[in-house]
């Protein structure tokens, strides 16, 4: 027989205690499993009609009047790179396959909706009218944003990665959507979106947009005199005035600097330039044929009619009518905006005329009658931007703004939201959810 002292005894015991103890613990007590990594995908599949629903509307009720966040800090205001001799070679390298391909027109019911968009909005050129169009169909369908601590994200400084406020971003650092006012830096941008982005931007005619911009940005009191005086300067000295100070946003050539070059471009470097960006965007949209550039902006998305239907955003109310002799002003002192304008507004023609203008007019009259039955649904009535009214002001009181019906949907409320508050809206949504 087997002797087991007294002191054996008493290991034996504890070891057979523990022993017990530990299995009663794995089998009461289940493993809990690592938090899954979440992507936008997961987010969209979790996040219910009815949540979005529910936070929209805490979100009118709780969130004030927005102004616009404005970059301040030293680096935005250094002197502005990129002045020199102009480039045109690494940044801007083809970023859509098929070069520039036409956009294919299908039936929406023979494709699949496209869902992850680049939005290069410049400025003036009715890109806040768009830019809603992106930002309420994003909010609707649960989709990520690229969203900076403002609502400008690298301009006048071109666009790096590190503006994006990498806490809204999901696990995997790219976003659905960037549709924020930005300085063009494609190999920047590639790194937040996903490689089958459709990359979308706007044009207008410099005489338009620059008029538009003086207004809108008090440039008269940058420059000291208001637009009719300041155009009485020879073509020559208006393209020597600094941009807008202190941070230097607005100037001349705004179009060709938000995409990301210098605001100077001799012929042969303009013909270079508009070779990239036909290269690198899929559409050039024309501000001064909005209708028809939503019907190909439709097809190249494969959207429905109702998620393009968009109401005029930022319009100016009042401002001085150019002459014939002011038109041209504008236009020298901008006249590679005004190359790159011609360019597009040839090749929207040309697309006008592949895609059967009997069809481009019945598709602009359905999208029309639609925009005017949401208008009679949403809009209780036109007012300038910094009426009392408001829940949330414009920017500028010199521009137009709705103030809602009472019986409004939340998609009223979004297509009649200006772009800070529905910004900030997508931030508190966002933030939420990642």
């Amino acid at each position: 027989m087997l002797y087991i002292s007294r002191k054996a005894k008493h290991v034996l015991v504890v070891f057979t205690i523990i022993v017990l103890v530990w299995k009663l613990c794995i089998t009461v007590i289940p493993t809990v499993p690592p938090r899954p990594v979440r992507n936008s995908s997961a987010i969209r599949q979790e996040f219910s009609d009815a949540e979005m629903s529910t936070t929209f509307h805490d979100f009118i009720m709780k969130t004030e009047s927005a102004t616009p966040t404005y970059i301040t800090d030293e680096e935005e205001m250094r002197t502005l790179e990129g002045r020199g001799d102009l480039v045109v070679s690494e940044q801007q390298e083809n970023v859509k396959s098929g070069g520039s391909n036409p956009i294919v027109f299908k039936s929406t019911s023979t494709c699949t909706p496209h869902k992850h968009i680049m939005f290069l909005k410049t400025h003036k050129c009715a890109s806040s009218t768009v830019q809603n169009i992106f930002l309420r169909y994003g909010y609707q369908h649960n989709l990520t944003f690229a969203l900076g601590h403002g609502h400008y994200m690298g301009n006048p400084q071109k666009f790096k990665y590190s503006n994006v406020n990498h806490k809204l971003l999901p696990s995997s650092g790219r976003a659905d959507i960037f549709a924020c006012h930005t300085r063009l830096n494609i190999p920047e941008h590639q790194k937040v979106l996903h490689p089958d982005a459709k990359w979308i931007t706007l044009v207008r005619h410099p005489a338009g947009q620059y008029a538009s911009l003086y207004a809108y940005y008090n440039m008269h009191n940058t420059y000291h005199m208001d637009l009719e005086t300041f155009l009485k300067q020879p073509v020559e000295e208006l393209r020597k005035n600094p941009r807008k100070p202190p941070v230097g946003r607005q100037g001349k050539n705004t179009v060709l600097f938000d995409l990301g070059y210098p605001d100077e471009a001799s012929e042969e470097e303009i013909k270079e330039v508009i070779k990239q960006v036909d290269n690198n965007f899929h559409l050039v949209m024309v501000a001064e044929k909005m209708d028809e550039a939503l019907i190909f902006m439709r097809h190249l998305l494969c959207w429905d009619m109702k998620d393009v239907v968009t109401f005029t955003k930022n319009a100016r109310v009042t401002g001085h009518e150019l002459s014939a002799d002011e038109k041209l002003k504008i236009e020298g002192m901008n006249r590679e905006d005004l190359a790159i304008y011609n360019h597009f507004l040839h090749k929207h023609e040309e697309m006008v005329n592949n895609f059967g203008r009997d069809q481009m007019t019945k598709e602009v009259k359905e999208l029309q009658n639609l925009r005017q039955a949401y208008y009679d649904t949403c809009v209780e009535e036109e007012v300038k931007g910094h009426d009392k009214r408001l829940d949330h002001k414009e920017w500028s009181g010199n521009v137009n703004a709705f103030l809602p019906s009472k019986n409004g949907s939340e998609t009223c409320q979004l297509i009649l939201m200006g772009e800070v508050p529905l910004i900030s809206l997508l931030r508190h949504r966002q933030n939420k959810l990642l």
